[in-house]
């Protein structure tokens, strides 16, 4: 939520996170990409970077978050949102994956995420748009 910002300029994705990678490989689940063009429009959050940046490194989240849509509401801003799927990414059944095995999984699947926004960014209408993984 801290990087989402309504700009149709760039996507900011925070890759850090493994666990679904690890559940998948624990369950032999394909892992599936999937883009949503237009998602970080429905609202918008109060943007104090640096503030947000110091309560995280204390509390573990950023903080102040007031998200907001419509005249400050909850109610999401009208937007066009185009959802898309790319194919789904095998992976074997592990009970217990390693490190090693859930960052080749991991990278594979953002590496599949970037191309499925690529080759779609144009058609939903942010072709000048680049995704940014922190």
């Amino acid at each position: 939520m801290r990087y989402s910002v309504p700009n149709r300029k760039k996507f900011v994705i925070v890759t850090s996170h493994t666990g679904f990678v690890r559940i998948s490989l624990s369950f032999g689940v394909s892992l599936v990409p999937i883009f949503s063009f237009g998602e970080d429009n429905i609202l918008q959050n109060i943007n104090l970077p640096s503030i947000q940046e110091i309560t995280y490194k204390i509390l573990g989240f950023g903080f102040p978050h007031f998200p907001y849509g419509r005249w400050y509401s909850a109610i999401p801003n009208a937007t066009k949102i185009t959802v898309v799927v790319g194919k789904p990414i095998e992976v074997p059944l592990i009970g217990t994956p390693t490190d090693e095995e859930v960052k080749y999984y991991h990278k594979l699947y953002f590496d599949n995420l970037r191309e499925l926004f690529e080759k779609y960014k144009k058609e939903a209408g942010f072709e000048d748009s680049e995704l940014v993984y922190i």
